[in-house]
């Protein structure tokens, strides 16, 4: 008879590098938004200035 893997080590580390890779896109997007939205607040205070 030959034991079955245990399927539930590869399933924990599967939610694991799920969870790993969900986390770092969450914080590249939120990092990424960030400096746009710096960039174009930049940008508006630049056009808001009068010309002398």
């Amino acid at each position: 008879m030959q034991d079955r893997p245990r399927s539930t080590s590869k399933t924990g580390l599967i939610i694991v590098l799920a969870c790993v890779a969900a986390f770092v896109l969450l914080v590249g997007g939120y990092q990424f938004g960030k400096s746009l939205a710096k960039a174009d607040n930049a940008q508006q205070a630049a056009a808001a200035q009068p010309a002398r």
